[in-house]
């Protein structure tokens, strides 16, 4: 990873070089050049988009898109369905393609929920209480989308019963996610979350496996975000640096027996 106020790795060496970098990089993440006109062609361009923020995530869409507003982006999250907010790139909140959803979160979801689980422990969400919700979801969920206040209440119906009032829920809901159980649904009134099973919004998605998957990140990244080093792939999805240089060389291996050369 680059620390406070470095470079990223791959940007480092003389200015005119770094000004170069900075123009190929600004391409590969569709701020200039073509421009996509789906919300999931952006997407899946360029691996994912940070979605905590709701507001914040349709505007990114519209600077990278050609024309799509934030209807364009309700509208494949709500109704379409063409993309879904989920918990992978450094365990936070993203939008992608939806058909990515399931090996993303393959992916990277286990190291972050392991990575969590002595702050679930503070908030009195011990193992044995998140197993018994992952039990309980799939029936509380059945129904269709839930607040996460909805959520919480129906799961203090099955019995388990999770502090309402501090950052729980939330954790709950996160480790459900990474655990690739939900997802979070349409949006309500007033852009509140909701929250549904991943399979039944979304459908299967794709399998990968560990390498390939691997190698998958390594090319969404370098095609949304490259010119990159391993260490920046670290940065932006959470990865240990070992693994970021795992998934670039195992990218590199399939572009040298034939795959294709070009990242989008």
């Amino acid at each position: 990873m680059t620390g406070r106020g470095e470079r990223p790795a791959a940007s480092r060496g003389r200015d005119g070089d770094g000004d170069r970098l900075r123009r190929l990089r600004m391409r590969a993440q569709r701020l200039t050049g073509r421009r996509p006109r789906e919300v999931a062609e952006l997407v899946r361009a360029v691996g994912g988009l940070q979605a905590q923020d709701t507001k914040a995530s349709r505007l990114a869409v519209r600077a990278r898109s050609g024309g799509l507003d934030q209807e364009a982006v309700r509208r494949a999250c709500n109704r379409d369905r063409s993309v879904v907010r989920t918990w992978v790139m450094r365990g936070t909140l993203h939008m992608v393609a939806a058909e990515d959803a399931a090996w993303l979160v393959a992916l990277l979801g286990p190291g972050f929920a392991a990575g969590n689980r002595r702050r679930r422990l503070q908030l009195g969400l011990d193992d044995r209480r998140c197993e018994r919700a992952m039990e309980a979801l799939p029936a509380v969920l059945a129904g269709g989308p839930l607040s996460r206040a909805e959520l919480v209440q129906a799961l203090a119906a099955k019995g388990v019963r999770v502090d309402p009032g501090g950052q729980a829920p939330a954790h709950l809901v996160g480790y459900a996610a990474m655990r690739g159980l939900i997802c979070r649904g349409p949006d309500l009134d007033g852009d509140e979350a909701s929250y549904v099973l991943l399979e039944e919004w979304v459908g299967p998605g794709r399998v990968l496996g560990p390498d390939e998957a691997l190698a998958e990140l390594a090319r969404r990244y370098l095609g949304g975000h490259g010119p990159a080093a391993p260490e920046d792939l670290a940065a932006w999805s959470g990865l240990a640096l070992g693994r970021a240089r795992q998934a670039v060389a195992a990218r590199r291996a399939l572009l040298s027996r034939g795959s294709p050369a070009v990242d989008a």
